[in-house]
């Protein structure tokens, strides 16, 4: 469990809290101040029995947010909408489904004083018009290294992310993180949320066709790495869905593209890592596009070799009719 605490560049305040599986939530101002007046008085005495107890609360705030899933999706993955605790909204970052918080009030989008308010708000006549009044902002980062386009990907706000790319947004502009920013994220954790790796462009942090094909059609790069090596290739066959895949491949992505995916497995294709992580659905759209089934990772193993490893049936079944037919 990782528990970040921050201010956005729009002043609101913000605190993320990493559950397990790499899930997230992210709570409201409301929240964040309360604990960060925890955390100042803890700051002010440093015995190490109030600093377990202020950890101890954390945890607690962790636990408290996973029963109030109920469902379990919080650590199988799956995201859903706002859960209401007492008078504040938890609001569960996006996973493996785009999410769009509902629209701000009228006085909360009058309040929005930049792009990063206007798409966090979801104020949409108020973004148009602070566009025209900042257009300097539309490449303007906030403390996580994302402009305001990055954040409207991935908060689902493909209304937000139209406007923002017809006014001039940078559809391919990349995160940069701030110095100090932490980038010691595990592999499983980088592989769920691009958002995580430097260089990471909005292409990487989509979660639904429909914004890809808003993406690509604004001239995204579908060939762009971030700093672990990524394209948004991998990331698709992570945790995409095929006519994601689909829309990406039929703009030009490539097909047997390499990344070091983590340590273990270095060279490896979109099919290889699909073998891997068992993604028969993304298996079978991969395959459409005829890729190259002998190709090697580092440590000398085929995408079928993975399949077989880990006796993953659908992906074995797929393969090795792929490598029969041809």
């Amino acid at each position: 469990m990782f528990l970040q605490l921050r201010n956005t560049t729009s002043g609101l305040a913000e605190l993320d809290l990493e559950l397990l599986g790499g899930r997230a939530c992210r709570f409201p101002a409301e929240i964040f101040a309360q604990v960060l007046a925890v955390q100042d008085l803890g700051r002010r005495n440093r015995h190490g029995d109030r600093a377990a107890r202020i950890r101890r609360a954390l945890v607690i705030l962790g636990m408290l947010t996973l029963i109030a899933f109920g469902d379990g999706s919080a650590a199988s993955g799956l995201p859903r909408g706002p859960v209401v605790t007492g008078a504040h909204a938890v609001t569960p970052v996006p996973g493996t489904a785009a999410l769009a918080p509902p629209p701000g009030t009228v006085a909360q989008c009058s309040d929005a004083r930049d792009l990063h308010a206007g798409v966090l708000l979801g104020c949409v006549a108020r973004l148009r018009k602070l566009l025209e009044m900042k257009p300097e902002q539309r490449e303007v980062r906030n403390a996580q290294g994302q402009t305001p386009l990055s954040v409207a990907v991935l908060r689902g706000r493909s209304d937000a992310a139209e406007i923002l790319l017809a006014g001039g947004a940078d559809v391919n502009a990349p995160i940069r993180f701030a110095k100090g920013m932490r980038t010691d994220y595990s592999g499983l954790q980088r592989a769920q949320r691009p958002e995580l790796a430097e260089d990471s462009t909005p292409l990487m942090m989509a979660r639904d066709a429909a914004m890809v094909a808003l993406l690509l059609r604004f001239g995204a790069d579908t060939r762009t790495k971030n700093n672990y090596g990524w394209s948004a290739i991998f990331y698709y066959t992570h945790h995409g869905t095929p006519d994601m895949l689909d829309a990406l491949l039929g703009a030009g992505a490539a097909i047997d593209d390499t990344a070091d995916v983590d340590p273990s497995h270095a060279g490896s294709t979109p099919l290889m890592w699909a073998a891997y992580m068992n993604r028969g659905a993304q298996l079978r759209t991969l395959l459409k596009y005829n890729p190259r089934l002998e190709i090697r990772d580092r440590a000398k193993k085929t995408a079928l070799d993975y399949a077989r490893q880990f006796g993953h049936v659908e992906p074995i079944q797929l393969l090795s009719a792929a490598a029969a037919s041809r």
